[in-house]
């Protein structure tokens, strides 16, 4: 919850106790210094591969808090690089963040344009400026490039109201690559409706009754967080070997 993110090895037939941690990122401050209020990680971040690599894809909000009108926190939806196998990659960063960890700096800040190849070559991630007072409330999921995620705007308390209000929820789809808008339009739409607080995204692989395979989303569409809706596949076609996450217990 202090806005870091780690990097544990295990390793193949590596006892527990010689897996290793490194902090790779320190994201909850503008500097890896400490301050009064960090930004705040309370969703597993989504993890793509990149050649030897991998691409790390979170966003900051406090779910548990999420009605504080007043929170100077400044909240963002971050794309963040780990080279595992480059021994100076955490290194290099001394210069920019007085550690050798990530930090913002090591970011580049996309507003409201789409950043060129260049700039983006230039950082190791980049961090997508929301609006004040928004935060992410969801964990993100990406599909064929796409990430998802949604995020929660409180509204101002009125005394005078009969109803309560819930705030702003809104549906985020953009390209992980470059954060721009994957309908080439808008990179969010607010949803219908006073829901409060939306679910996270879930996708998988269906199998119809007449025996074809197709993707799905729960939470991609604009329509309801709880509406389904298929993907749109690239031309490449649906990879062959579809990732899922593995969950095991270790009996002591």
């Amino acid at each position: 919850l202090g806005g870091n993110i780690y990097r544990v090895t295990m390793g193949d037939n590596v006892a527990p106790g010689s897996w290793t941690m490194v902090k790779i990122a320190s994201l909850g401050c503008d500097t890896t210094a400490a301050c009064t209020d960090n930004r705040k990680f309370l969703f597993a971040p989504d993890v793509l591969a990149d050649g030897n690599g991998y691409i790390v894809l979170l966003g900051s909000g406090d779910r548990e808090k999420p009605l504080l009108i007043d929170n100077l926190v400044n909240n963002y939806f971050f794309t963040v690089k780990d080279q595992p196998t480059d021994a100076d990659w955490l290194t290099d960063e001394f210069a920019t963040c007085g550690a050798e960890v990530l930090c913002l700096d090591s970011l580049l800040s996309i507003g409201s344009g789409t950043p060129d190849a260049t700039d983006l070559a230039a950082k190791k991630g980049t961090y997508l400026v929301l609006l004040p007072t928004e935060q992410v409330v969801t964990s993100a999921i990406t599909i064929f490039g796409v990430v998802t995620f949604s995020t929660h705007s409180p509204a101002l308390p009125d005394l005078d109201a009969c109803a309560s209000n819930l705030g702003t929820a809104r549906v985020y789809n953009i390209l992980h690559a470059n954060s721009a808008a994957a309908d080439g339009l808008t990179r969010s739409e607010e949803l219908p409706g006073d829901i409060g607080l939306p679910p996270s995204p879930v996708a998988g692989m269906v199998t119809l009754d007449d025996g074809e395979t197709v993707p799905f989303c729960i939470g991609c569409s604009s329509a309801s967080p709880l509406e389904g809706e298929e993907p749109e596949v690239p031309a490449a076609g649906v990879p062959a070997q579809s990732k899922r996450r593995i969950y095991w217990y270790i009996e002591r």
